[in-house]
């Protein structure tokens, strides 16, 4: 098995999945939902968010213009018992390269409810407060993480 494992272009695949996602599945950043700013730069945050059970989730899912963090956990079910999961994004802020602006969902798990996951069935973007939340939570310092005023 180990040797048809070893066979398998593995490296290919994945430059064509990413080019794949890149071309066909990006879309603009969502400008109309709350944001939340981090003075912490990607590699700190990424390591954080994954000692917090976060995981990479660029490459099952749509690629938001300018996304630097693009990561998702777990987050029980919804009220029909479809499994959801909570999914953070994040992008250099523009006229701020040091702060990370994050926005966050909470949608149908992937794996385990793809019809419901594709189609946006329940999908619902998190307030400022939340994200903030989650991300204090993953080990970001408080002082460092402030919810963006609403225009």
């Amino acid at each position: 098995m180990l040797d048809l494992l070893k066979q398998l272009p593995i490296r290919a695949f994945t430059k064509a999945r990413f080019w794949l996602r890149n071309r066909y599945a990006s879309h603009p950043w969502p400008e109309d939902v709350q944001h939340v700013n981090t003075a912490v730069d990607v590699p700190q945050a990424d390591a954080l968010l994954q000692d917090a059970h976060f995981e990479d989730a660029s490459g099952y899912s749509l690629k938001y213009d300018g996304e630097v963090l693009n990561l998702r956990r777990p987050a029980g079910y919804g009220p029909n018992g479809t499994p959801l999961e909570v999914h953070l994004r994040a992008r250099h802020k523009p006229g701020a390269r040091e702060v990370l602006q994050w926005t966050g969902h909470v949608e149908a798990n992937r794996f385990t409810a793809m019809y419901e996951h594709v189609h946006e069935v329940g999908l619902e973007w998190l307030p400022a407060e939340r994200v903030a939340e989650l991300l204090v939570d993953a080990g970001l310092e408080e002082g460092a993480v402030v919810p963006e005023q609403q225009s």
